[in-house]
């Protein structure tokens, strides 16, 4: 079965993989991602923290999404792109 239906983009890749993928994100991403996804801050927190608007850290959360997601179906080739993948709620 493809490997999307039964798990989470980070519980399919290796903790080696995801912190690879996440370090190769462009750093406004990067930073705003690891603000929210892996330490818990709020978008607003973020805003404060990084001095930009509450959208801008959201904009920048959902393109380091997008990206962990795109190479995330590089690695393990799935063709199907269609196919969502939850990393973490907003």
């Amino acid at each position: 079965s493809n490997p999307v239906d039964d798990y989470t983009c980070i519980e399919v890749m290796s903790a080696k993989e995801l912190m690879k993928v996440i370090a190769n994100i462009p750093h406004p991403y990067r930073a705003v991602f690891n603000l929210n996804a892996i330490l818990g801050y709020t978008h607003k927190e973020i805003g404060i923290m990084l001095n930009i608007s509450t959208n801008t850290s959201k904009s920048r959360l959902s393109r380091a999404r997008n990206i962990i997601q795109r190479k995330y179906f590089n690695l393990y080739s799935i063709a199907d792109t269609s196919t969502t993948c939850e990393l973490a709620s907003a």
